[in-house]
């Protein structure tokens, strides 16, 4: 649906998979140039500069650069001079009154945070996640979600919840290697359960990643079944 449509979410999602490709060849195989390292950075930036959201690459990315390679000066570099313009222009915006209302939406995004965040911050938490869990089972197992649609109204929450909770505990359990995807995924997706908007928008460009999770915790689990 959101491919129909003239929004952000596909292109920011091409742009992650492209970030997360490039970081991973910069940790299998270093390169020492720093041309090379600071387009590395810029195109860490990229994301960021499509989704606000995006920003969690940058420090998630620079982290596992410097603990595989030790170099990250360069890259840290480009990072800014593709994420420096922006965010001044943001804080530039903040607070801003008398605008039109086209103008901050699309500029003072902390004064959106501070206004609908800060209100009620337990509540969306606890709301976005309950969200994320539910998403995380009904985007990526379309089919067994309209499946279970047959079935009472607890079973399915329950089934959908549990279905859901699989992803995040296989990532959690991913941490502990280091990896750049889990620690990314865990990171993004702790900030859009802090995001004061519905998190259904910001799952969907991460679907290739959760839904390969899920099903290689489903494989195990029949594997030790069988």
């Amino acid at each position: 649906h959101l491919s129909t449509l003239t929004l952000s979410d596909i292109p920011f999602g091409l742009l992650l998979v492209l970030s997360l490709w490039a970081l991973d060849g910069q940790v299998r195989a270093p390169s020492k140039s720093r041309c090379y390292q600071f387009l590395l950075g810029l195109m860490m930036a990229l994301p960021f500069l499509c989704r606000t959201i995006g920003v969690v690459l940058v420090p998630v990315g620079l982290m596992i650069v410097y603990r595989y390679t030790r170099r990250v000066l360069w890259v840290v570099l480009g990072s800014l001079a593709g994420m420096l313009p922006w965010i001044l222009w943001v804080m530039i915006h903040f607070g801003s009154k008398g605008k039109d209302t086209v103008t901050l939406y699309y500029t003072d995004y902390l004064g959106w945070w501070f206004l609908f965040g800060f209100a009620s911050m337990g509540r969306v938490f606890l709301l976005n996640l309950l969200a994320i869990i539910w998403r995380s089972a009904t985007l990526c197992l379309e089919g067994l979600s309209q499946a279970l649609l047959s079935l009472s109204v607890t079973i399915r929450v329950i089934s959908i919840l549990l279905l859901g909770l699989i992803p995040l505990i296989t990532i959690g359990r991913h941490l502990r290697r280091g990896q750049l995807l889990p620690w990314f995924l865990m990171t993004y997706l702790l900030v859009i359960s802090l995001w004061p908007w519905p998190p259904y928008r910001f799952i969907v460009p991460i679907l290739p990643f959760l839904a390969p999770y899920l099903l290689l915790a489903i494989r195990m689990l029949l594997k030790r079944l069988s």
